[in-house]
């Protein structure tokens, strides 16, 4: 009986076997090992033939310097190097132009006004009232120049006139009047450089009564 069992699954086995036979699994082989390097392509080929090979030595012509090229050596102090000089025109001093006399007809009224420069700084202790007479000196020569020039009109040359006059007599207060007039009367552009000079000469005057 238990050998007629074994028959029977045998023969169950044998028909599975032929209804669905199992699929035979193929060997596998190996690829064949590569014997030869693999061709690059011919882009790469070029450049690894202008590559230098590892340790090949650099050619002199590297290690060189270049012709008109700086040249250095590390370690050692330089000095900076010369500024170049700038040429310059040597002009020659100006000299001063030399001034004309002033016209006879106004030489009164610039030595009236001297004079009293003169006696105003004879007279002066105190540094400031100094250097205001010293900034009156330079207002009266400008308005000497303009003397010389003939630039100013004749009703400003009458007015300084009778304002010398005035400080001829030590009659200050005149002249201060007589300024005023001429500040309200006349083109201040004209008159501008040396206005200042002329008030504050009489002003020292009056008080150091000169």
């Amino acid at each position: 009986m238990y050998i007629a069992r074994q028959e029977l699954v045998r023969q169950i086995h044998a028909l599975r076997l032929s209804v669905c036979p199992q699929d035979k699994q193929e060997a596998y082989t190996p690829p064949a090992p590569i014997t030869s390097p693999i061709p690059l392509p011919p882009e790469e080929q070029a450049a690894m033939m202008n590559q230098e090979p590892p340790g090949a030595p650099i050619p002199a012509a590297v290690n060189q310097p270049q012709a008109g090229a700086p040249q250095y050596n590390y370690g050692q102090t330089y000095a900076a190097p010369p500024i170049a000089n700038v040429q310059q025109q040597s002009s020659a001093p100006t000299t001063p132009k030399e001034k004309g006399p002033i016209p006879a007809e106004h030489q009164e009224l610039a030595q009236s006004l001297d004079s009293l420069l003169q006696r105003c700084l004879s007279t002066a202790s105190h540094p400031q009232t100094k250097r205001k007479l010293e900034d009156v000196g330079r207002r009266l020569e400008a308005l000497y120049d303009k003397l010389r020039d003939n630039s100013l009109p004749a009703p400003i040359l009458t007015s300084l006139h009778q304002l010398s006059q005035a400080c001829s007599q030590q009659n200050y207060q005149a002249g201060l009047n007589i300024h005023t007039q001429m500040i309200q009367a006349s083109n201040f552009s004209q008159i501008s450089s040396f206005m200042t000079g002329l008030k504050v000469l009489m002003q020292v005057a009056t008080q150091q009564g000169v």
